[in-house]
């Protein structure tokens, strides 16, 4: 702990313009790959499958690779809006080490990427990688990022309803990263970063990397990386416009949505709206109250051709009321968020790289956040009405440079990476009302009168061939973390720590056969809440512990990857030691506090396959196993019981395509300090699309066809999911 006033050193800093300069100096080759499409395809970005690192094509379709890897091997093709192509296999190079490739603008629903770092998150090939595409969210129409996440192996929810978080391998709590456009998600919600305020429609891709990421993130990357990426606009297409909208029954929803986007020949722009409402649900056993919300979004995006570099500007509002959080006690006491809203500025620039570099790019976000939560008590014969509100709010920001360079057979990746949040402030009130419901006391209180945190980070990693058959790689990063709180419950309070995080993998290539192995070193920092924050939260009270010790892991990751002719089979075992983990613990029923609490152990296994049939017919599923333990005593909280997702796919010409989807989870019997054992359940839902005209389509959802009866969470407080729901939702172009 540091007296406030103290002037740091600030290391990470100092050595930035040296690390760059020794860096670019690294020479590249001069093997090219030229895209085209009948014409060149200029400004998309490209990756080798199975090598580190992405490049963006010029105007001639031409994007110039460092080192090809042995024929034959695959390219990924992502399009300006962010569509993927199928990937094209390539056997032969000719005589002026040119490869040119004539792609196929097949797009798959949901991509399983292997062997390869997902295009926009920097992880390695021991990782599951899986990319949502804008067809398929366009085909399943989720209602929230939860859902759209809820078939990938490893990847669950905690909390319930409007306010579900996602976590992977049961990392939740800030363990978890949610990336938007690049910019870090950051809430002061104690489940972690939610991102609970987007709205499906406005996104361009989803991409998963389920496993280490702290040398590239940083802190909340020990579980994994969700990387959410809007719509992009696109250049030299002409006007062209989007809407959908929908109704529900059981889990009642209406919503409507529009996009209008247009492209010239040296700039794009894109604009998006859309409103949802969403009503109380019904469970199995009756009307879930306070559990509705609504919510409205509006986003425009422009991208410009700077010469040969690509500037991409975004600004995206989000703004939620009404959101409920039901309850088991909702008849005594409620609990809502009656608003969140959220502001985020973008903006990207993709520079034509130097002869030193494959690629160079610099990204910078900023937004406000703001987050009230409310307590009601409700009158009974012995209590008097009460409303207890806590009001926090903040500014978010994010700079990140990276770069990659490519000698020989290696590829190298570099960057500095500065993000934090400033001003955040933390309000309460207290209304007490008489047996008349006229206002007989207001109280207020600031929690948190000013506090901000700030990580400046340097980080790098580097990726060789020896040979045909294994891959080497390794990587490190620097990141100094201060902390200042003035006023409010804790006082002046500066806080200055030093983090390395670390790793090394290795992957042996046997043709259809994969094996991957890593050991990696992350940390996690709590939150500013964690440390300076008391009063309301969703589930009672809670008092931060400024003297809190960021978490460090020791982490082994092994998988293995099967290519079959139409599939792929996948297998991942994990084994994670998180030293001073930061507990949130309840001293008292609705009474919680922070601590580090000793060491927590995590193992868990993942399965992931895919299998086509034929052209029409194709089964996909996967399924996982978690244990988490503190002190090998003690069961984690956030662990999912065993259980997985099986998907049966019909397509019916051009026009049509039915899924049924089953979920499945087994009984729970390791529930942690605040959870209760939940039964194993079976859902079954069905899912049809039909194509009414080349640009209009009618999408029919039935959810929970059995109406099983299962709680929304492991949580003491929580209610039942959902029963028998269903939707329909039109879409058309213009």
């Amino acid at each position: 702990m540091d007296e406030p006033g103290r002037v740091y050193t600030i290391p990470v800093l100092r050595f930035a313009f040296i690390f760059f300069l020794l860096f670019s100096s690294l020479l590249r080759g001069e093997t090219g790959i030229v895209l085209m499409d009948g014409r060149p395809l200029s400004n998309v970005i490209v990756s080798i499958l199975g090598q580190a690192g992405t490049a963006r094509t010029d105007n001639q379709g031409r994007v110039e690779w460092g080192s090809l890897p042995p024929l034959p091997f695959e390219v990924q093709v992502i399009l300006q809006d962010g569509r993927y192509l199928a990937p094209v296999l390539i056997e032969k190079i000719e005589e002026n080490l040119t490869v040119r490739i004539e792609v196929s603008f097949l797009i798959s629903h949901q991509v399983t990427v292997a062997s390869t770092v997902t295009p926009n998150i920097l992880t390695t090939d021991v990782n599951g990688k899986t990319v949502l595409t804008s067809v398929h969210l366009e085909d399943t129409q989720p209602d929230r990022l939860v859902e759209a996440l809820a078939d990938i192996p490893g990847v669950a929810s905690v909390s319930e309803g409007q306010t579900a978080v996602p976590s992977i391998r049961g990392l939740a709590r800030g363990r978890t990263l949610v990336l938007i456009d690049n910019g870090r998600v950051t809430t002061e919600r104690r489940v972690g970063p939610s991102a609970t305020f987007i709205d499906p429609f406005m996104l361009g891709s989803i991409e998963v990397s389920r496993g280490p990421g702290s040398v590239a993130y940083g802190s909340d990357a020990l579980g994994g990386v969700i990387h959410i990426r809007t719509k992009r606009p696109r250049l030299a297409v002409p006007l062209r416009g989007r809407f959908v909208g929908g109704l529900g029954a059981g889990s009642t929803l209406r919503r409507g949505g529009i996009e209008v986007s247009q492209g010239f020949r040296e700039w794009g722009f894109l604009v998006q709206g859309s409103a949802r409402e969403f009503s109380d649900y019904q469970s199995p056993l009756g009307k879930i109250t306070n559990s509705g919300a609504k919510d409205r979004h509006f986003r425009m995006g422009t991208v410009h051709l700077v010469g040969k570099n690509i500037l991409s500007l975004g600004w995206q509002t989000d703004l939620g009321s009404d959101i409920g959080r039901p309850r088991r006690d909702s008849h005594l006491r409620r609990f809502s968020n009656p608003l969140e809203e959220s502001n985020r500025f973008s903006a990207s620039l993709d520079l034509q790289s130097p002869s030193e570099l494959t690629s160079l790019k610099v990204g910078f976000f900023v937004g406000n956040y703001r987050l009230v939560t409310r307590r009601e008590t409700l009158p009974t014969k012995d209590i008097k009405r009460a409303v207890s509100d806590s009001d926090v709010q903040a500014n978010d920001f994010g700079v990140r440079l990276s770069a990659s360079s490519a000698l020989s057979k290696a590829q190298f990746d570099f960057g500095v990476d500065i993000n934090g949040r400033f001003g955040l402030k933390a309000f309460g009130s207290e209304d007490h009302f008489d047996e008349q419901d006229l206002l007989l006391d207001h109280i207020t209180s600031t929690s948190i009168e000013n506090a901000s945190r700030i990580d400046m980070a340097l980080f790098s990693s580097i990726e060789t061939e020896l040979n045909r058959y294994l891959t080497l790689s390794g990587g490190g990063r620097l990141d100094q973390i201060l902390t200042q709180n003035v006023g409010g419950n804790f006082g002046n309070i500066q806080t200055n720590d030093v983090a390395f995080s670390g790793y090394g993998a290795a992957t042996i290539d046997l043709q259809q056969l994969s094996l991957s192995g890593q050991v990696s070193r992350g940390f996690r920092d709590g939150a500013l809440s964690d440390r300076y924050f008391e009063g309301l939260t969703g589930r009672g009270l809670i008092t931060g512990n400024p003297l809190l010790a960021p978490e460090k892991s020791f982490q082994l990751d092994l998988s293995a990857r099967y290519s079959l002719t139409r599939g792929q089979v996948e297998v991942f075992l994990y084994r994670y030691r998180i030293s001073d983990l930061i507990e949130r613990f309840e001293a008292s029923p609705d009474r919680y506090f922070f601590r580090n609490r000793g060491e927590a152990l995590l193992r868990g296994v993942e399965l992931d396959a895919g299998l086509r049939f034929s052209h029409n017919w194709s089964i996909a599923g996967g399924a996982q196993w978690i244990r988490g333990t503190i002190d090998n005593l003690h069961p984690m909280l956030d662990i999912p019981a065993f259980g997985g997702t099986l998907l049966l796919t019909r397509r019916i010409g051009t026009r049509g395509q039915v899924q049924l989807r089953s979920r499945f989870w087994g009984r729970d019997e390791r529930p942690g300090s605040s959870e209760i054992v939940v039964p194993g359940y079976a859902t079954l839902s069905l899912l049809g699309r039909l194509k009414l005209k080349s640009d209009v389509s009618v999408l029919v959802q039935l959810r929970n066809l059995l109406d099983k009866d299962y709680p929304s969470s492991p949580d003491r407080h929580a209610t039942l999911a959902p029963g028998r729901s269903g939707s329909v939702t039109l879409l058309f172009g213009f």
